[in-house]
């Protein structure tokens, strides 16, 4: 999640600052991810936490705060028109989805309505954990 939210902050940033140099770190760091998204995906559908300099990855994730660093990253690489550029968004999307309904966290009504923004409405319909904060 801390490399989502870099790259999340950087497009912003690009965007509000007209600042290209902001937008292409931003992609690179996408890029990463696009690369090695599968690798941070568990068994049990959840993320590693972390990768150390081995290559080896451990402990757990964030239950929902990648969530919400995913939705947003997908719907900043939508407004650009690139989000297909990274098809593993929406394997690491749906795989965390789906661990987070499975055990029942509490998703912000923000993340629901990003997560039906992107066209995944069927996998929030009608689930009750939705803080409305």
């Amino acid at each position: 999640n801390h490399a989502l939210g870099e790259a999340n902050f950087l497009m912003e940033a690009s965007v509000k600052n007209s600042n290209q140099l902001y937008m292409m770190t931003a992609l690179e760091i996408y890029d990463a991810i696009q690369d090695d998204g599968e690798k941070w995906i568990r068994d049990n559908g959840d993320f590693w936490y972390q990768v150390n300099a081995e290559g080896e990855f451990f402990d757990t994730d964030y239950p929902v705060l990648t969530l919400e660093d995913l939705t947003y990253a997908m719907i900043i690489l939508n407004d650009h028109s690139i989000l297909g550029e990274f098809p593993v968004f929406e394997k690491m999307l749906l795989s965390k989805l789906n661990f987070v309904t499975a055990n029942n966290y509490d998703i912000p009504k923000l993340t629901v309505e990003r997560i039906i923004n992107l066209g995944y409405g069927e996998y929030v319909e009608g689930y009750e954990n939705v803080l409305e904060f």
